[in-house]
């Protein structure tokens, strides 16, 4: 998946802000991380599944390219 279209999927995410929404990024059907919007804070919330570590993100360029490093 390209870092345009993490990009997009997470603008998505963030103008959907009033709504609970959470994408799971799988590589070989293995879910790797959750990520969803944390309300009333502009912040995107990266949950890591295998060690269940939890980063948060103001920006989307940011959280993208994590995100895309991760997948690839």
């Amino acid at each position: 998946m390209s870092i345009d279209s993490i990009k997009t999927m997470l603008e998505t995410l963030c103008y959907y802000k009033d709504v609970e929404v959470t994408h799971t990024f799988s590589k070989d059907e293995q879910p790797l991380l959750k990520i969803s919007y944390v309300k009333n804070t502009d912040t995107l919330k990266v949950a890591f599944i295998q060690n269940e570590a939890i980063e948060y993100y103001e920006n989307v360029e940011e959280a993208a390219c994590i995100i895309g490093k991760r997948i690839d």
